[in-house]
């Protein structure tokens, strides 16, 4: 990102030798440029009036600041990677320095004098030649829309987290230090802004619109932000223990807002529920051409591709969440994301409970939680953007889906209570999250050594038969000493009847496997998916699947204990298209047992593969293939017939892709998952090109690919709506 810069030594000349070409009162006799800037100061306030200029793609900014001053003296230090042209208090000039290579800027506010309330003004400008967020110096986008894109409008905005305010805001970055937020942006007229809080003003000046908004509670610098540009929105009115939302989208994309409205609206009810009622005066999703997500606070930025076809549920409930842990607390330091980011990855997965836990039976969601095994939930060796991989996520979610397991429900959910209450509209580190909880103090010691550990722990498994049965012999090891919660392994018998054996590290246990029965493994989603995350190589990970569902044709009781038991066991059965079931007329019955509708998608999939050999099938597929559970793109549907696709399906798909309205557009998601023959390359090629939306043109190109290698993959999220969530 390049800047326009006014050298440092340009500034102090001027500011020194009271050189002003404003009109003001030249500032006084400085020790800066010569000396250091202190940081001990609070932030109380940041005020900027900006304008938008799109020819040239610069922010000119006018910033009133209000800072703490009474315990870091005269001199202090800010953070600043745009170029400032003056800071002054009214009419009287300060002296400061902008150091380009340090990104910082030094003031003396010495005139205005050490208080609670030093007041004074930065003037800058900021420029954009960014048209991506995801580099570390481009936190003010401009984009009028990439190439492929068919929506041609234009939109600016902010992506600051974690330490990429300073490209457009000067600021402190420390995230502990929150301050009240307020902006006003001209831009040309038919055009709109949106923003962190209410909208105070809307006004014409001087044939500009003027846009402003404030917020009333303070937050740190990364999560302030605004977006301007060619943007619409659709608003829901307060209602039903819900505050006022909205959605804003770029003017001309093909979506249906209220999708996105009822998608958080839903996940706001879960979480008013389960944690306590949303904190903040509104909400708003921002969808914008972005690639992830980001919980800038009352205003979340979306990728745009996410409020089109059937949405994402997950993405609206990840960022929604961070508006009670990460806005309303957020982090102490930046090493402290963690605790922030794995919540959110936990109520991202509980906002599905009524779709992936319809009985409610308690799972906890860690087979979402794979991760990287490489990837430690703290690493000090990152900086920046480099610290958002798996660990603070996924690997930082199974530590604390662990704490859950072992404190149980009611302690779990009072202790983030605790922490929101204790710490609100304020900070907290990772280790007075753990501390939250009720745990004695060396299982504290352990969760916090454990931290920074890429060890991941490694389950083995034997097999032998006993008999008409199956004796398994389970192994575990923790070298990285991550485990605080046992892995339970549950043997059900053909009678539905359970036993359940705790696994622990350095303890070998036997489970016998009875014929008829199967093996539940972590049936409450305690700990991450066994293969990538527990270090199951191939032989022992094909000895554990082999029972992870009755054998067909299995006996109506185990059967029913497979459907009421363990959603979570239902999905890692159906990843690997193990059908319980052996005639076609009991597929109504099983399908109807499963908890969880993705589950039910899988166990279509599954069925289809038999269909293959036995075309009897389709005949009781048909209902769930017209009307799926999970109505997403999932190629694993193209292990359906492909002459019951062409026959029933292609006509659908022509229709929906013709129409091209937001609802036959999703629908047509669905239906590019499955394989249409000979006719699949010609029905799917041109739609990557031509399609009314970026997302189906997106989707359009996997299937493509997926068909020319032949691969039709299965799972929770394909690849086409994995989110850079933040």
């Amino acid at each position: 990102m390049k800047l326009a810069f006014v050298t440092a030594g340009l500034v102090a000349a001027l500011a020194g030798c009271g050189d002003n070409l404003d009109g003001g009162t030249p500032a006084p006799a400085s020790c800066v440029p010569g000396c250091a800037g202190a940081r001990g100061y609070d932030a109380i306030s940041y005020g900027l009036h900006g304008s938008w200029d799109w020819a040239s793609k610069t922010l000119t900014a006018s910033e009133d600041m209000v800072l703490d001053t009474t315990t870091s003296g005269a001199v202090v230090e800010l953070d600043a990677a745009v170029a400032v042209t003056r800071v002054h208090a009214g009419a009287q000039d300060l002296a400061f320095d902008l150091d380009k290579d340090k990104h910082t800027l030094t003031v003396d506010v010495t005139p205005v004098g050490v208080s609670a309330t030093t007041a004074f003004t930065v003037e800058y400008s900021a420029v954009s030649d960014g048209t991506s967020s995801q580099t570390s110096a481009s936190a003010l986008v401009a984009t009028t829309s990439a190439a492929n894109d068919p929506v041609q409008s234009r939109v600016v905005y902010t992506d600051s987290e974690p330490d990429r305010a300073l490209y457009w805001l000067v600021t402190d970055l420390d995230p502990a230090d929150r301050a009240l937020w307020s902006v006003d942006m001209a831009i040309d007229a038919g055009e709109d802004v949106v923003a962190n809080g209410t909208r105070g003003a809307d006004t014409m000046v001087d044939g500009r619109r003027v846009v402003a908004y404030a917020l009333a509670k303070p937050i740190p610098a990364y999560l302030m932000a605004f977006a301007a540009g060619e943007l619409e929105h659709t608003d829901r009115p307060a209602g039903a223990g819900l505050v006022p939302l909205s959605v804003w989208y770029r003017r001309g994309l093909v979506l249906d807002p209220q999708l996105t409205l009822e998608q958080v609206a839903s996940a706001m009810t879960t979480f008013n529920s389960e944690i306590m009622p949303y904190p903040w005066e509104t909400y708003s999703v921002v969808l914008l051409p972005y690639g992830g997500g980001m919980e800038n606070a009352t205003i979340t930025f979306d990728d745009e591709t996410s409020g089109q076809g059937p949405g994402d549920l997950a993405l609206n409930a990840h960022e929604l969440a961070h508006h009670w842990f990460g806005d309303w607390v957020t982090m102490n330091r930046f090493e402290d994301v963690w605790f922030k980011e794995g919540l959110a990855t936990i109520f991202e997965s509980e906002a599905e409970r009524a779709n992936r836990d319809a009985a409610h039976a308690g799972r906890l969601w860690a087979s979402d939680f794979g991760f990287k095994p490489t990837d430690a939930i703290v690493d000090a060796s990152l900086h920046g953007l480099d610290k958002y991989t798996s660990g603070p996520y996924q690997h930082s979610a199974w530590l604390m889906t662990q704490i859950r397991a072992t404190v149980g429900e009611t302690a779990f959910f009072d202790g983030l209570r605790a922490l929101l209450a204790a710490h609100a509209v304020g900070s907290a580190t990772g280790e007075q999250f753990i501390r939250s909880f009720p745990l004695d103090e060396p299982t504290v010691q352990k969760l916090l050594a454990s931290l920074p550990t890429k060890e991941i722990p490694a389950l083995t498994a034997t097999e032998a038969a006993a008999g008409a049965d199956q004796a398994l012999t389970l192994t575990l090891a923790d070298p990285g000493a991550q485990m605080i919660a046992p892995f339970d392994f549950s043997v059900v018998d053909a009678t539905g009847a359970a036993v359940t054996h705790h696994l622990v590290p350095g303890t070998p246990i036997v489970v016998t496997v009875p014929a008829g029965g199967y093996l539940g493994a972590d049936e409450r989603d305690v700990h991450p998916p066994l293969y990538d995350d527990f270090g199951l190589g191939d032989a022992s990970y094909a000895t554990v699947s082999a029972y992870l569902a009755p054998t067909a044709p299995a006996a109506a009781p185990v059967l029913a204990a497979f459907g009421a038991r363990s959603a979570a066991q239902q999905e890692k059965a159906g990843e690997i298209a193990l059908l319980p079931i052996a005639l076609p007329t009991q597929f109504a019955a099983y399908y109807a047992s499963l908890d969880s509708d993705l589950a039910k998608n899988q166990a279509v999939v599954a069925a289809c593969g038999v269909a293959a050999q036995d075309p009897a099938w389709l005949a009781v597929l048909e209902p769930a293939i017209e009307a799926p559970a999970r109505a997403v793109f999932d190629p694993g549907f193209a292990a359906c017939s492909s002459v019951y696709a062409q026959a029933t399906l292609e006509p659908e798909l022509k229709a929906a892709l013709t129409t091209a309205t937001p609802a036959s557009l999703a629908r047509a998601e669905y239906l590019m998952s499955f394989d249409y023959g000979a006719d699949t390359t010609t029905l799917i090629t041109g739609i990557e090109s031509s399609a009314p939306s970026l997302r189906l043109r997106e989707i359009a190109q996997e299937r493509l690919q997926i068909n020319g290698n032949h691969k039709s993959p299965r799972g929770h999220r394909t690849s086409t709506h994995l989110r850079a969530m933040r």
